[in-house]
């Protein structure tokens, strides 16, 4: 009888520590938010096939990622859900791989290949905008 006594408490004591773990006041329920406002930061690094190409890591500030953010709102795209569009074969453009996390939680990685881009499309413009950061020559 202890026995069963000693296993019941303990297995009501694992409970009681496994909800608090999983459950707490304030806590986001359901699938994370990533849309445009929610993006908590951002991180990328470009490529391209040149010879000493700086395909460094960058973490945005602030300031850029409100930035990038307002590009991505002025075009209407939902990071969530972002698919690059497909660019017929092109060959030596740069393309951005940006790391995003959201408040409350999650992130997404973002491909966005600039080759062959369309004037004023979202995929030219973010990619001026990233390799501006990269070069240095941000404003």
């Amino acid at each position: 009888m202890r026995r069963l006594m000693a296993v019941v408490t303990a297995s009501g004591a694992l409970a009681v520590v496994l909800t608090g773990c999983i459950f707490y006041p304030g806590q986001h329920m359901g699938p994370a938010d990533r849309s445009a406002e929610n993006i908590g930061g951002v991180r990328f690094w470009q490529t391209q096939a040149v010879p000493g190409f700086d395909s460094s890591e960058y973490t945005l500030s602030d300031d850029q990622v409100d930035r990038f953010r307002d590009l991505l709102i002025a075009h209407d795209i939902d990071p969530g859900d972002y698919r690059t569009p497909q660019n017929e074969g092109c060959t030596g453009g740069v393309t951005t791989r940006a790391q995003l996390w959201f408040h409350m939680g999650g992130d997404k990685e973002m491909i966005i290949d600039g080759c062959a881009a369309p004037d004023g499309s979202f995929e030219q413009e973010a990619t001026d905008f990233f390799s501006a950061i990269r070069t240095g020559s941000a404003g």
